[in-house]
C-alpha cells in the first residue's frame, strides 16, 4: 500500500542554476559524412567560444509527448554560464517518467 502512494501524477520542479567549462565539440576529420552541418557550426570563424542553453527534457515513456522546456542562451561564456532557470513540469505518471538534461551551443537560431 505504501509504494502506491508514491506513484502517480505529481509536480516536478527543476531548477538549472549553472555550468563550468562547457567546451565546443571536437570534430574529428573521420567522423562520419553526416556530422558534416555541426562541423561548418563548431569551426565557424575559428571561435573557441560557446553560446550555452540547456533543454530540460521529461520523458514519462507513455504516448504522451515529452515535456521540453529550456533556458536563456548566455552568449559567449561556456566557462561558467549562469542560468539561475526554474521549470515546473506536471508529471502524470511519475514511476516512468525520465529526466534528461542536454546542454546545446546557440549557434545564432536562437535567441
Amino acid at each position: 500500500v505504501h509504494s502506491l502512494v508514491r506513484c502517480g501524477k505529481g509536480t516536478l520542479y527543476v531548477k538549472v542554476i549553472s555550468g563550468s567549462n562547457l567546451t565546443l565539440p571536437r570534430i574529428s576529420s573521420t567522423a562520419p559524412k553526416n556530422t558534416k552541418k555541426l562541423r561548418n557550426i563548431v569551426q565557424t570563424d575559428n571561435h573557441e567560444c560557446i553560446s550555452p542553453y540547456v533543454v530540460v527534457r521529461v520523458d514519462e515513456g507513455s504516448n504522451r509527448e515529452n515535456l521540453i522546456q529550456h533556458t536563456n542562451v548566455v552568449q559567449d561564456n561556456g566557462f561558467n554560464p549562469w542560468w539561475d532557470s526554474l521549470f515546473e513540469f506536471e508529471i502524470q505518471q511519475r514511476e516512468f517518467a525520465i529526466l534528461s538534461f542536454l546542454v546545446y551551443h546557440d549557434n545564432g537560431e536562437r535567441g
